[in-house]
């Protein structure tokens, strides 16, 4: 093997290894956070939250952009419990963004 076809595949190599190292460290969880409903509430204010579910008083959904825990960590879905003594949030999801 001549030292042309060496560099071509040791560059090769490097590229490779640069796409893989940076696809790990901007890797998007699948996996749901729990938020707390502050945070939820901010996030649907901002108009982040693409779309919910509601059962009882637990709350599934999925951001527009993926949300950032202080940790690094982004998550594309989420879960929260609204307070049990809250009691306007239809009307109020009524007023975000988006």
């Amino acid at each position: 093997m001549n030292q042309t076809m060496k560099n071509v595949f040791l560059w090769l190599f490097l590229i490779v290894i640069v796409v893989l190292v940076f696809n790990i460290f901007n890797q998007v969880e699948q996996s749901s956070t729990e938020l707390p409903f502050s945070t939820f509430m901010m996030q649907g204010k901002s108009g982040n939250i693409s779309s919910l579910e509601m059962k009882g008083q637990k709350i599934n959904g999925d951001f527009v952009t993926p949300y950032e825990d202080g940790q690094g960590h982004k998550f594309s879905k989420f879960t929260t419990i609204v307070p049990e003594l809250y009691e306007n949030l239809s009307k109020d999801i009524l007023t975000w963004e988006g």
